[in-house]
């Protein structure tokens, strides 16, 4: 409608698994909020349309979920078309860009596992598991998606749902929906089939040209390569900054 190609810049929150383990992924300490705010000034100086944050992570500090919420919320989806695109999403990594309305998986695409941890591996309970839970309440409401999905992937609740003739999806907190999407005891990661059944994937992409085409791009200028090589650096430079600190722990400990 504009008479020109639509820009799109792509932002690694965590590192694709093409880099091979190059570095760590976790949420807080090597992917940050403020790296994504920083490149801002970069994808606007590029004239962006749409950003695409291509998700992989095992997950990381609750802490940082609240950071990203407020950088996409207010930051991105105000000035860009932001859309999400999951390799992996674990755990925090599934919990900070929940407030996007427009997720796309790969096709080996996962996400969710999104039960807090703290200490020596123990489950949150009590307010701190109240407290997240509120967080993602909200969290989803400005995602524009039912509470119930992320509840069941935060708690030990069922899931199932049933899709309209409309294509209208109904969840339900038990297993009374045609659809089983996670059953009792368990704890939801939905796959990239799953996703697409419940309406939560607005499609399955494998490549970049896949995505556009799922997103209803019918010319694409792929561009904001200054603020992914920003992003990336920043994700290096905190990896190595945190080996490096790793490091002189271990010597001082062990000294």
């Amino acid at each position: 409608l504009t008479g020109r190609a639509t820009r799109v810049a792509v932002l690694n929150f965590g590192p694709p698994s093409s880099w091979k383990g190059e570095t760590d992924d976790t949420v807080g300490t090597i992917i940050s909020a403020k790296a994504f705010k920083d490149a801002i000034p970069l994808l606007e100086k590029d004239k962006v349309d749409v950003v695409v944050v291509r998700i992989n992570s095992g997950g990381g500090y609750v802490i940082e979920v609240g950071k990203f919420h407020e950088v996409l919320e207010k930051d991105f989806k105000s000035r860009f078309r932001t859309v999400g695109w999951v390799e992996s999403a674990i755990s925090a990594a599934a919990m900070s860009p929940y407030v996007l309305e427009e997720f796309y998986f790969m096709p080996e695409g996962n996400l969710g596992a999104c039960t807090a941890w703290s200490g020596d591996l123990q489950a949150a309970k009590g307010r701190n598991l109240e407290n997240y839970l509120i967080m993602m309440e909200k969290a989803s409401e400005k995602g524009k998606r039912d509470l119930k999905i992320m509840r069941s992937m935060q708690i030990q609740e069922p899931l199932s749902a049933e899709v309209g003739e409309d294509g209208r999806v109904t969840f339900f907190q038990n297993a009374s929906g045609r659809i089983l999407v996670n059953p009792p005891e368990r704890i939801l990661t939905l796959t990239a089939d799953q996703a697409k059944e419940i309406g939560f994937s607005s499609g399955t992409a494998a490549t970049r040209e896949d995505l556009a085409k799922a997103m209803g791009l019918a010319e694409v200028e792929w561009v904001g390569e200054e603020a992914a090589k920003f992003v990336d650096k920043r994700m290096r430079d905190n990896d190595r900054d945190n080996k490096r600190l790793n490091e002189v722990r271990g010597r001082y400990e062990n000294s």
